[in-house]
């Protein structure tokens, strides 16, 4: 039900994707823990799936990333919130459980030096794609997803205007809706 509440409300397919896996981790806790029943998932089992996710390996037998723990946590609590709203479940009983709070690790980024000199070595189409990258601050992914649709163009007496893209892909949302 709550997958399908995803679908509903337009949340993206790699969205979708990440819950999916997140969802299989708290089965996976569940069925370690014998926790067979929604309702016999309390504070304590919520404190032992993010004891459970630090000693947890990704498929390239890594620690799993704080980030990817934390957001774990938050759709289990979402997930069980969604059950006790929709009835499903009599009582939240994870309601008071102190989420994680993940530190973002710094990106890598190029310098504007770096973005200059990338320009000027390029040409035709992958002098635009780099372009587009660096001026609009757009992802590769998102460059990939873009259409002609996506993309406005508003003129301005001086000759010069301002470029509009919608993220590529994502029906005209952005990543954060704004």
């Amino acid at each position: 039900n709550y997958k399908a509440s995803c679908v509903d409300r337009g949340l993206t397919r790699t969205t979708q994707d990440k819950y999916h896996a997140d969802l299989t981790k708290l089965a996976s806790f569940c069925e370690f823990k014998g926790i067979v029943r929604a309702d016999r998932f309390d504070e304590a089992a919520f404190i032992g799936f993010g004891a459970w996710l630090r000693e947890s390996k990704s498929k390239q037998g890594l620690c799993l990333a704080e980030k990817t723990r934390a957001g774990a946590q938050v759709l289990a609590v979402q997930v069980f919130k969604f059950a006790w709203k929709s009835g499903m479940l009599s009582e939240f009983k994870i309601a008071g459980a102190k989420l994680p709070k993940a530190r973002a690790r710094p990106q890598p980024c190029f310098t504007t030096d770096q973005v200059e000199g990338l320009l000027n070595a390029s040409s035709g189409e992958l002098h635009a794609a780099i372009a587009t990258l660096a001026f609009a601050g757009l992802r590769v992914g998102e460059l990939l997803h873009l259409r002609w649709e996506d993309v406005r163009i508003d003129s301005a007496a001086a000759g010069l205007g301002m470029l509009h893209v919608r993220r590529g892909g994502s029906g005209g949302t952005t990543k954060d809706k704004d």
